[in-house]
């Protein structure tokens, strides 16, 4: 079998390559979680994964794939869902549940940028 590294044929497309904006805590979070259920996969779970794969690739080039499809299948959802969730809450209830999102993305972004140890704000509040 071919070492991963030495495999000249590999997934192209993915989310591993370079993007115009920096992704966001959420697609971090998303992948970081993949990559750690597929580095945690054995030998024998990864062929078997790949075996029907004729391009295969790397390990983290599949969790950048899989990343990929993730962010897409959920940006569809949302875009499909959003009108009909207007429609039926209103536009005030849509927007303070995105403005809910937004402050939870940030103090989740915050709180694992920064020490163990709680700020005075977020003790605090506690």
């Amino acid at each position: 079998m071919q070492n991963q590294q030495e495999n000249k044929h590999t997934w192209e497309g993915t989310a591993g390559t370079p993007s115009q904006e920096p992704p966001s805590p959420q697609k971090l979070r998303c992948f970081r979680d993949i990559l750690g259920i597929v580095l945690s996969l054995s030998d024998e779970e990864w062929r078997t994964l790949t075996s029907d794969v004729p391009n295969e690739g790397t390990k983290l080039q599949f969790a950048c794939l899989c990343t990929k499809i993730i962010t897409s299948v959920c940006k569809s959802a949302i875009q499909s869902y959003l009108p009909t969730l207007i429609c039926m809450l209103g536009m005030e209830a849509v927007l303070r549940a995105e403005e809910k999102l937004e402050k939870k993305a940030e103090s989740a972004s915050m709180s694992s940028s920064t020490s163990t140890a709680p700020s005075p704000k977020h003790s605090a509040e506690r």
